[in-house]
């Protein structure tokens, strides 16, 4: 490899994780003064942090931990019946890129929100081409008061997101 390629490519790898590193360490305060004077930086982090599905900070290599978020999708087939459209993930790094999404629902724009649901609807399309509509609800965990917790045993959830779309 020539030597003016190294040195790029050294380049590139120092700036990736000093991009990553200023997201994972924004809260120190040390850092934090330093970036209420470089705005700039922290928007530059921001966005390449989103850009590399890196916006959860190190979910992406965490274990299986449940998110606070989840999605039920549904479709509707010719018949009117609606039925489960859950889709298995492949395997787990897209398992931990679905994960760290949706975690990272909560800070998106709502375009964006949208732009991401869409793509599952189009993906229960295609694995379900005989779909009349397609639902997409997006719902968030709630911690559950001791009382509530102790009675049900589980975590109230709260609906943020119910979107159907028409398959025509």
């Amino acid at each position: 490899m020539p030597r003016s390629l190294k040195i790029i490519c050294s380049c590139l790898l120092t700036l990736h994780f000093s991009l990553i590193l200023v997201k994972a360490f924004r809260g120190t305060p040390w850092l934090d003064k330093a970036l209420r004077k470089q705005k700039k930086i922290l928007l530059v982090s921001e966005a390449y942090t989103q850009f590399s599905v890196m916006q959860a900070d190190y979910s992406f290599f965490s274990p299986n931990i449940s998110p606070d978020y989840f999605v039920k999708m549904t479709y509707q087939d010719s018949s009117g019946r609606w039925r489960d459209a859950s889709f298995t993930l492949p395997n787990k790094e897209v398992e931990k890129r679905f994960h760290s999404c949706l975690l990272g629902i909560q800070q998106m724009p709502n375009e964006l929100v949208d732009i991401v649901i869409k793509s599952w609807a189009a993906r229960i399309l295609d694995q379900h081409p005989d779909a009349v509509n397609i639902n997409v609800r997006v719902f968030a965990s709630k911690l559950p008061k001791m009382k509530v917790y102790c009675s049900k045993g589980r975590n109230p959830q709260e609906l943020v997101t119910d979107l159907t779309f028409h398959a025509n």
